[in-house]
């Protein structure tokens, strides 16, 4: 039996250099040991996944010939138009969410107002994922309570 082919869209998880490269890099590694087969876009090659270059036309390649898509996402939201459209071809796909909009009050200024309409269309992207990946309890709360979804997960 073929095993599943996943497009990793992680963009940073090699090379490994802390945070979510980490967490990306291991992922990816444990899923290839499992056996399935992945497509991803990293700068140099991770030595267990078939590596392409970081193009549109390859991108869409992996998202069409894959199983299933992995997408690594910020709340701000470029990838929420992708996950629109991941939705639109009935792709199936997980999403792993780095953090909460709100810290973007702080880092980077946004207003409340701003927020909240980031948060509305995360929500509405993220109801067709098959399911929500976050990184702790406090983010699996906040996309279960505020998101209001339903198949959100924790991978430390």
């Amino acid at each position: 039996m073929r095993k599943a082919v996943i497009a990793f869209l992680y963009p940073s998880h090699y090379p490994v250099s802390g945070g979510s490269s980490m967490h990306g890099y291991f992922l990816a590694r444990e899923l290839s040991a499992l056996g399935y087969r992945l497509i991803s876009f990293p700068r140099t090659p991770d030595g267990f996944s078939k590596c392409l270059p970081y193009r549109p036309w390859f991108v869409l390649w992996a998202i069409l010939t894959s199983d299933l898509v992995y997408l690594r996402i910020s709340p701000e939201g470029k990838s929420t138009r992708l996950l629109k459209w991941l939705k639109l071809l009935r792709k199936p796909h997980v999403v792993e969410l780095n953090g909460p909009s709100d810290e973007l009050r702080v880092t980077k200024g946004y207003t409340l107002e701003q927020i909240e309409q980031m948060d509305r269309e995360l929500a509405t992207s993220l109801t067709a994922a098959r399911a929500v990946i976050t990184v702790s309890e406090v983010m699996q709360r906040w996309c279960k309570q505020y998101l209001q979804l339903e198949h959100v997960y924790v991978i430390e």
